[in-house]
């Protein structure tokens, strides 16, 4: 016979030590803070996580339009504490700062991961602030199955808020379970090029798993009815 007062803290944990913010489970999480690599155009700046559950396979990836200049990539110490889930307390420090403008029209920031394990609908979410309106303004977010071979988009093309906020985009399922799984943000919008300040900054950027709410209903039906069990036999 089950003993159902004893399950309850099994149940507990198994809700609160899986979940992250919300109930969102860390899958992978950059925040840049320790990285000091120099100015540089931004073709191919690689990034592994800081942390996550998929820190082993994931990767970060950003890659501009036009690598012509030298400063369109830059780690800034002008970073927030806003979307920082993995540091406690939170931890303002440095962010990626894209400029240049219009060199980054095309360019891409591209996470890669093994979602084999994943079978929760996916988002991705990362502070952002566009400190000029040539920053470039605009992303388009899509996704691959298939490591980058090819790309669907997800909904319309999006803005960059002015000044610091959280950016949250929801993948839904279609990623879950994908061994080659990939998530990609295109620039585009920006008019000029020559000046650095014609940026947008990002920071503390996270790929969660987000748990369905039915797992949390199952799990709160068993505690309910563990209470009962456990109030009638005092």
């Amino acid at each position: 016979m089950l003993n159902l007062p004893k399950l309850l803290p099994a149940a507990l944990a198994l809700t609160l030590g899986s979940s992250l913010v919300s109930g969102q489970v860390l899958l992978a999480f950059w925040d840049f803070n320790d990285d000091d690599r120099p100015n540089s155009g931004g073709a191919n700046e690689s990034f592994d996580p800081d942390g996550g559950e998929q820190a082993a396979s994931a990767n970060l990836l950003f890659n501009s339009g036009d690598s012509a200049s030298g400063n369109a990539f830059q780690i800034t110490d002008n970073g927030t504490t806003l979307n920082d889930v993995f540091n406690d307390p939170p931890a303002a420090g440095n962010a990626v700062q894209l400029g240049h403008g219009a060199r980054w029209n095309n360019g891409t920031m591209t996470i890669s991961f093994d979602a084999t394990s994943v079978s929760d609908p996916l988002g991705l979410s990362f502070a952002a602030n566009l400190i000029d309106s040539n920053g470039p303004p605009n992303f388009q977010a899509s996704y691959s199955l298939d490591g980058g071979e090819s790309y669907d988009d997800l909904g319309g093309v999006e803005s960059f808020p002015s000044g610091w906020d959280i950016v949250t985009i929801d993948f839904g399922t279609v990623l879950s379970g994908a061994a080659e799984a990939s998530v990609r943000l295109t620039f585009s919008g920006a008019s000029q090029v020559w000046s650095t300040g014609h940026a947008v900054r990002l920071d503390n950027i996270a790929l969660t798993a987000i748990p369905e709410p039915r797992v949390y209903a199952a799990l709160f039906g068993l505690l309910a009815l563990g209470f009962v069990v456990w109030r009638r036999r005092r």
